[in-house]
């Protein structure tokens, strides 16, 4: 159970800007727009949001999840935290729409 609103801080910055990351990559990939469940839209939030925190460890000083707690309220880590996975969305989604497999523009996903 959530016990803080720092938690609860903490899991929207999670769970939010990775969102907005498959958000952009869903509106430019060419795939079939197929319903998700909730459940598949939290995986592939998270999923975008820890490759984003990767490369957010990698290019600045932050180096784990205490520092980065630390640092949170500083805007140019917020910018980070916001823009990144969007840039990894865009990347992805311009990705698959070069690398479409052929069957993909007539419907058939294979």
């Amino acid at each position: 159970m959530i016990s803080s609103a720092e938690e609860i801080y903490l899991i929207l910055f999670w769970i939010i800007p990775g969102y907005f990351g498959v958000i952009v990559d869903r509106y430019l990939s060419v795939t079939v727009k197929k319903k998700e469940s909730e459940f598949e839209k939290i995986i592939w939030s998270l999923t975008y949001s820890l490759v984003s925190y990767s490369a957010i460890f990698v290019f600045t000083p932050i180096t784990d999840f205490t520092s980065l707690e630390n640092n949170i309220t500083q805007p140019r880590y917020i910018v980070l935290i916001w823009i990144v996975p969007m840039i990894i969305g865009t990347i992805t989604g311009i990705g698959s729409r070069l690398f479409k497999n052929e069957k993909t523009s007539s419907g058939i996903v294979g």
